[in-house]
């Protein structure tokens, strides 16, 4: 895994908990 990719993924996971804080927290 590139490191580029791993920070695309971290980047997808914290826009989804941003935007879904009720579903994750």
């Amino acid at each position: 895994m590139t490191s580029f990719l791993k920070k695309y993924v971290q980047q997808k996971i914290l826009n989804l908990r941003l935007s879904t804080p009720k579903i994750f927290f």
